[in-house]
């Protein structure tokens, strides 16, 4: 079978009330190989934005008394068209949550144990969380040489963690090449707090970044 290629809403429009016609006289299977005939997902979506509307009418049509044959295959069609794409959007929904899942639970295992440096990190920070000893300013960051951005990240996220924040697996970047990391914490309502960490311009120094932002 030869795919059909949709040149303009008029074709669009008059596949749709072919394939409108078989349905309201019974030849269902009949519309859908006329849909099947679209190699384009886009020129199957065109004709389909001109049948839809029709079988929407069909429903209200049906429901308010309009029971000839045609208008109740149409609404009978129009409800097992939209069972079919609750169910395709639940299986989406479920399929795209278990991905995330899976990346979050990757993503955690991926991270590396933090280095022994506690015994370095007795600065002060916003909300107490603690900083390199050696932290000096630069720019907009902090420069430090307690450990590589990599190791640095692993730190923050083991003590946060361990001291009442959640890590936002969804949208932090903890293996990047700059790792950032987003935390929130139950008495900050609406607040996060955003650690970056990179490499400084002179080997062996890492940036450090510690903000506060609304959410």
């Amino acid at each position: 079978m030869c795919d059909v290629a949709i040149e303009s809403d008029d074709e669009a429009r008059r596949a749709a009330e072919a394939i409108i016609a078989d349905i309201g006289s019974g030849h269902i299977e009949r519309a859908e190989d006329f849909i099947g005939l679209y190699g384009d997902p886009r020129d199957a979506s065109r004709v389909w934005s001109f049948v839809l509307p029709v079988l929407t009418d069909a429903v209200k049509r049906h429901r308010t008394g309009d029971g000839s044959p045609a208008m109740t295959r149409l609404a009978a069609f129009a409800r097992v068209y939209n069972d079919a794409v609750q169910h395709s959007d639940g299986e989406a929904a479920a399929a795209k949550a278990e991905r995330a899942a899976e990346r979050r639970a990757a993503t955690v295992v991926a991270i590396q144990p933090a280095p022994d440096i506690a015994d370095r990190m007795i600065g002060v920070g916003l909300h107490g969380i603690p900083l390199p000893d050696d932290a000096m300013t630069d720019g907009n960051f902090l420069v430090t040489r307690v450990a590589t951005p990599e190791g640095l990240v692993a730190f923050y996220i083991e003590h946060l963690r361990a001291t009442g924040w959640t890590l936002d697996l969804d949208h932090s970047a903890p293996l990047a090449s700059s790792p950032q990391c987003y935390f929130s914490r139950p008495n900050l309502p609406g607040r996060y707090i955003s650690v970056l960490t990179g490499p400084g311009s002179d080997v062996g120094r890492t940036l450090l970044s510690i903000s506060e932002h609304d959410d």
